[in-house]
């Protein structure tokens, strides 16, 4: 804003150039912490969107609803990321969902508060750790077989 002389027009240029030089800067980037693969963060951003919108609406519907709807609990996870930045966001993440709280991180395992124990809390949390696999791990755990079969 300094340099733009306060206008923002400059911003139409500048976000855009930004976010490009970020991303460009990102593509094959390996260092101690990780690797970030553009193709799993895109696949990553939707499948989180529609996470969140999902259990956004199950939140709402179990506050609404005049049975109590509820039957917390905490639950461990056993991990399979292998860098310690991809555990981390995990854990950022799975805080971000409604519905859901990490609430200890250990090297294998994460403790995370849900709202309702009987839903399929674990094969969901499988399925985002593959998404974040995608993202942040180099040897990517594919999310389709060669025939074109979820595995």
């Amino acid at each position: 804003m300094v340099l733009a002389g306060g206008r923002m027009d400059s911003w139409l240029l500048g976000m855009p150039a930004i976010a490009l030089a970020s991303l460009i800067s990102m593509i094959g980037h390996y260092d101690k912490n990780g690797w970030f693969s553009i193709s799993g963060g895109i696949g990553f951003v939707g499948f989180f969107l529609k996470a969140s919108l999902i259990s956004g609406f199950d939140v709402v519907r179990r506050a609404f609803h005049p049975r109590n709807m509820l039957d917390p609990d905490l639950i461990e996870y056993r991990l399979s990321l292998s860098t310690e930045a991809a555990r981390i966001f995990m854990a950022d993440i799975i805080s971000l969902l409604p519905g859901t709280l990490s609430t200890q991180l250990s090297d294998e395992t994460l403790t995370i508060h849900v709202l309702d124990k009987s839903m399929p809390v674990r094969a969901e949390l499988k399925a985002l750790e593959m998404r974040v696999a995608a993202m942040l791990e180099r040897n990517e755990r594919p999310l389709f077989s060669r025939k074109g079969s979820k595995t």
